[in-house]
């Protein structure tokens, strides 16, 4: 696992907790900031994931 993914899957959980506070105290902002770093995490993880695979392919790790 490289540094991108791990980055990735911690923005998704910062993410997820932003969204679950902006959901018990009512703030849509908060919820639309957590929603978006949750998405984003899961675009950086997947970046990861493709780089991984090409090192393999390539040989390198």
């Amino acid at each position: 696992m490289n540094r991108r993914r791990m980055h990735g899957k911690w923005r998704q959980w910062k993410g997820s907790l932003r969204q679950a506070f902006g959901r018990l105290t009512g703030s849509q902002k908060r919820r639309f900031h957590g929603t978006r770093e949750r998405w984003s995490g899961k675009a950086e993880e997947a970046l990861g994931r493709a780089q991984d695979k090409m090192q393999r392919w390539l040989g390198r790790k």
